[in-house]
């Protein structure tokens, strides 16, 4: 029961956070100062601005995944999902509570399996062996410390709120 309000206040954080970064709606002369970040896209993306790997690069992801994790090809596309997921929150275009159901699934399932990843090193071990080609291996290679990052600072914080409560 208590796993459940837990989840639900997680979920009503994350809708509170969806509305307080929505992005701004651009007009006028700002518009065309977008433009070119929109055809900076690979051809892989699709018009709402997830990512959508192509089959060559799954092919080459799959090749390059199976010297790190262990991947099940009965769950070949649950798991590339998940990585479009990620590459999609990645890029900066969503956040996790912005993935679409009907297309990636529970948006909190794929955090918490890219926190699982984060931690066991697998998104570096990928990176680095240029599992996404270079550019998107560059990005993932700054996002993952990133991430790293926040989570150091999250710990911190929760370690010292837990040595205050007890001094």
């Amino acid at each position: 029961m208590a796993r459940g309000r837990a989840m639900a206040r997680l979920v009503c954080a994350a809708k509170r956070s969806i509305e307080m970064h929505r992005p701004i709606q651009m007009h006028g002369p700002l518009e065309r100062q977008a433009e070119p970040r929109a055809a900076a896209r690979t051809g892989a993306d699709d018009e709402a601005g997830f990512v959508r790997l192509g089959d060559q690069e799954w092919a080459q992801f799959v090749e390059v995944a199976r010297t790190v994790i262990h991947l099940r090809p009965a769950e070949e596309d649950n798991t590339r999902r998940f990585v479009e997921a990620v590459l999609t929150v990645m890029s900066g275009r969503r956040f996790w509570a912005q993935l679409p159901s009907e297309r990636f699934g529970k948006w909190y399932l794929h955090h918490h399996r890219n926190l699982r990843w984060l931690e066991r090193g697998v998104w570096l071990a990928l990176a680095q062996r240029e599992a996404f080609g270079s550019e998107r291996s560059r990005q993932m290679i700054g996002f993952v410390e990133r991430q790293r990052a926040s989570l150091q600072r999250q710990r911190a914080r929760r370690r010292a709120r837990l040595l205050s409560k007890d001094g």
